[in-house]
C-alpha cells in the first residue's frame, strides 16, 4: 500500500539583517496522510523589508527594499533553482523586473547585497 505526504509551506520574504526575527509556527495534522505546516519569519520592528508587486504578475514585477540591505543583483529563479534573469540594481530601494520573457510558473527572486551576501529571497508567481 503506498502513502503520499503532502507537505505544504507557505513563505512569503525572509529576510537576513542585524536585526532579531521573532518566528511562529502552527502545524495542524487534519489527514493521517497530509501535514500543513505554516511557518513565517518576521522583523521585530513590524516593518517589511521587502515588497514585491502585483504578485502575480504578467509582465513586469516591482521589488522594493529596504536601503540598509544594500541590494545590487536581482536574480530570478525557477522552482528547481535555475538562474533565470539576473537584473543589476544600480541605485535607490526600488527595482521594476521585467519578466515579459519568462514562462508562466513559479519563481523566487534572490536580492544580493553589495558584498555578495544574499540579503533576502521572495516568491511570485508569473501568469
Amino acid at each position: 500500500m503506498k502513502r503520499k505526504l503532502l507537505v505544504f509551506f507557505s513563505v512569503v520574504c525572509l529576510a537576513l539583517t542585524n536585526n532579531v526575527f521573532a518566528q511562529s509556527s502552527s502545524s495542524r495534522d487534519t489527514d493521517p496522510n497530509t501535514l500543513d505546516i505554516n511557518n513565517t519569519l518576521k522583523d521585530n520592528s513590524g516593518n517589511d523589508l521587502v515588497t514585491i508587486y502585483p504578485n502575480p504578475a504578467r509582465s513586469e514585477l516591482n521589488v522594493i527594499f529596504d536601503s540598509k540591505l544594500d541590494i545590487r543583483t536581482i536574480a530570478v529563479y525557477n522552482l528547481i533553482g535555475k538562474v533565470v534573469s539576473v537584473f543589476r540594481v544600480t541605485s535607490g530601494t526600488s527595482a521594476r523586473l521585467d519578466i515579459d520573457n519568462i514562462p508562466s510558473g513559479i519563481y523566487f527572486i534572490r536580492l544580493t547585497d553589495s558584498q555578495g551576501k544574499v540579503a533576502a529571497t521572495c516568491k511570485f508567481t508569473r501568469q
